[in-house]
Protein backbone atom coordinates (compact mmCIF):
# COMPACT_ATOMS: atom_id res chain seq x y z
CA UNK A 1 0.00 0.00 0.00
CA UNK A 2 0.83 3.40 -0.78
CA UNK A 3 1.92 5.87 1.65
CA UNK A 4 -1.13 8.33 0.87
CA UNK A 5 -3.92 5.53 0.66
CA UNK A 6 -2.31 4.19 4.51
CA UNK A 7 -3.01 7.50 5.11
CA UNK A 8 -6.36 7.88 3.89
CA UNK A 9 -7.17 4.60 5.72
CA UNK A 10 -5.75 6.13 9.37
CA UNK A 11 -7.77 9.48 8.75
CA UNK A 12 -4.71 11.22 8.08
CA UNK A 13 -4.13 14.28 5.37
CA UNK A 14 -1.08 13.92 3.48
CA UNK A 15 -0.51 17.73 4.68
CA UNK A 16 -0.46 17.21 7.61
CA UNK A 17 1.82 14.61 8.10
CA UNK A 18 4.13 16.29 5.34
CA UNK A 19 5.94 18.18 8.28
CA UNK A 20 6.86 14.71 10.16
CA UNK A 21 8.42 13.35 7.23
CA UNK A 22 10.22 16.19 6.41
CA UNK A 23 11.49 16.62 10.01
CA UNK A 24 12.49 12.72 9.62
CA UNK A 25 14.39 13.22 6.52
CA UNK A 26 15.87 15.88 7.48
CA UNK A 27 17.81 14.28 10.39
CA UNK A 28 18.14 11.37 8.35
CA UNK A 29 20.47 13.18 5.98
CA UNK A 30 22.23 14.65 8.79
CA UNK A 31 23.28 11.58 10.09
CA UNK A 32 25.11 10.81 6.13
CA UNK A 33 28.13 12.38 7.45
CA UNK A 34 28.25 10.52 10.19
CA UNK A 35 27.57 7.35 8.69
CA UNK A 36 30.18 7.62 6.20
CA UNK A 37 32.85 7.87 8.51
CA UNK A 38 31.87 5.04 10.59
CA UNK A 39 32.04 3.00 7.06
CA UNK A 40 35.75 4.24 6.40
CA UNK A 41 36.76 4.06 9.33
CA UNK A 42 35.35 0.32 9.99
CA UNK A 43 33.84 1.07 13.50
CA UNK A 44 30.28 0.11 13.66
CA UNK A 45 28.86 1.86 17.18
CA UNK A 46 25.48 0.22 18.34
CA UNK A 47 23.49 3.81 18.00
CA UNK A 48 19.91 2.69 17.75
CA UNK A 49 20.72 -0.60 19.88
CA UNK A 50 22.74 -4.19 18.73
CA UNK A 51 21.98 -4.95 15.69
CA UNK A 52 21.20 -8.52 17.43
CA UNK A 53 18.20 -6.95 19.22
CA UNK A 54 17.55 -4.97 15.65
CA UNK A 55 17.73 -8.15 13.65
CA UNK A 56 15.29 -10.47 16.26
CA UNK A 57 13.15 -7.74 16.07
CA UNK A 58 12.73 -7.27 12.73
CA UNK A 59 10.05 -10.14 11.79
CA UNK A 60 7.62 -8.67 14.42
CA UNK A 61 8.33 -5.43 12.23
CA UNK A 62 7.66 -6.89 8.88
CA UNK A 63 4.40 -8.48 10.50
CA UNK A 64 3.18 -5.31 11.71
CA UNK A 65 3.94 -3.57 8.33
CA UNK A 66 2.23 -6.17 6.82
CA UNK A 67 -0.85 -6.64 8.55
CA UNK A 68 -1.32 -3.25 8.16
CA UNK A 69 -1.28 -3.56 4.67
CA UNK A 70 2.40 -1.95 4.34
CA UNK A 71 4.93 -3.23 2.02
CA UNK A 72 7.26 -4.42 3.78
CA UNK A 73 9.52 -5.65 0.85
CA UNK A 74 12.93 -3.47 1.58
CA UNK A 75 12.89 -4.61 5.32
CA UNK A 76 12.61 -8.42 3.89
CA UNK A 77 15.50 -7.28 1.88
CA UNK A 78 17.60 -6.31 4.82
CA UNK A 79 16.49 -9.10 7.11
CA UNK A 80 19.03 -11.67 5.61
CA UNK A 81 21.61 -9.42 5.68
CA UNK A 82 21.16 -8.61 10.10
CA UNK A 83 20.60 -12.44 10.63
CA UNK A 84 24.24 -13.26 8.73
CA UNK A 85 25.73 -10.31 10.67
CA UNK A 86 24.66 -11.16 13.99
CA UNK A 87 25.33 -15.04 13.07
CA UNK A 88 29.23 -14.24 11.86
CA UNK A 89 29.88 -12.48 15.75
CA UNK A 90 28.91 -9.08 15.05
CA UNK A 91 25.66 -8.84 17.12
CA UNK A 92 27.15 -6.05 19.34
CA UNK A 93 27.73 -3.89 15.99
CA UNK A 94 24.88 -1.21 14.94
CA UNK A 95 22.79 -0.88 11.84
CA UNK A 96 25.85 0.54 9.74
CA UNK A 97 27.82 -2.46 9.53
CA UNK A 98 25.26 -4.30 7.20
CA UNK A 99 27.50 -2.25 4.82
CA UNK A 100 30.09 -5.39 4.87
CA UNK A 101 27.26 -8.11 4.49
CA UNK A 102 26.53 -5.75 1.12
CA UNK A 103 30.54 -5.55 0.34
CA UNK A 104 30.74 -9.40 0.81
CA UNK A 105 27.86 -9.79 -1.39
CA UNK A 106 29.55 -7.71 -3.94
CA UNK A 107 32.91 -9.13 -3.64
CA UNK A 108 34.21 -5.48 -2.15
CA UNK A 109 37.46 -5.69 -0.76
CA UNK A 110 39.31 -3.64 2.05
CA UNK A 111 42.50 -3.58 1.56
CA UNK A 112 45.30 -1.78 3.98
CA UNK A 113 44.89 1.36 4.60
CA UNK A 114 40.84 1.34 4.54
CA UNK A 115 40.34 2.52 1.11
CA UNK A 116 37.46 0.66 -0.23
CA UNK A 117 37.69 -0.81 -3.29
CA UNK A 118 35.52 -3.37 -6.07
CA UNK A 119 37.34 -6.30 -7.01
CA UNK A 120 38.46 -6.35 -10.32
CA UNK A 121 35.72 -5.91 -13.03
CA UNK A 122 35.47 -6.61 -16.99
CA UNK A 123 36.08 -3.76 -18.66
CA UNK A 124 32.91 -3.82 -20.82
CA UNK A 125 29.54 -2.06 -20.16
CA UNK A 126 26.86 -4.18 -18.47
CA UNK A 127 25.46 -7.01 -20.93
CA UNK A 128 22.70 -9.02 -20.35
CA UNK A 129 23.11 -12.96 -18.78
CA UNK A 130 25.11 -15.07 -20.50
CA UNK A 131 26.23 -12.49 -23.24
CA UNK A 132 29.99 -12.32 -23.91
CA UNK A 133 31.51 -9.03 -23.52
CA UNK A 134 35.59 -8.33 -23.92
CA UNK A 135 36.22 -11.01 -21.33
CA UNK A 136 36.15 -14.03 -22.55
CA UNK A 137 33.91 -15.33 -20.03
CA UNK A 138 30.29 -14.90 -19.31
CA UNK A 139 29.03 -12.07 -17.61
CA UNK A 140 27.06 -13.52 -14.54
CA UNK A 141 23.58 -12.22 -14.33
CA UNK A 142 23.24 -11.37 -10.75
CA UNK A 143 26.65 -9.00 -11.65
CA UNK A 144 25.71 -7.51 -14.67
CA UNK A 145 29.34 -7.06 -16.44
CA UNK A 146 31.41 -8.92 -13.79
CA UNK A 147 33.48 -11.69 -15.38
CA UNK A 148 31.93 -14.90 -13.77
Amino acid sequence: MHTAALLDTEGIDVASFTPLVTEVLTEMVGFLPELAREIDEAVYPPDLGPLRTQAALMGDLIENREARGVDAQGLRHVQPLMNRRVASGHGEDGFSSLIEEIRRDHDYQRPAGGVNVQAPRCANPPQPAGRRGRCDRPCSSREGARCA
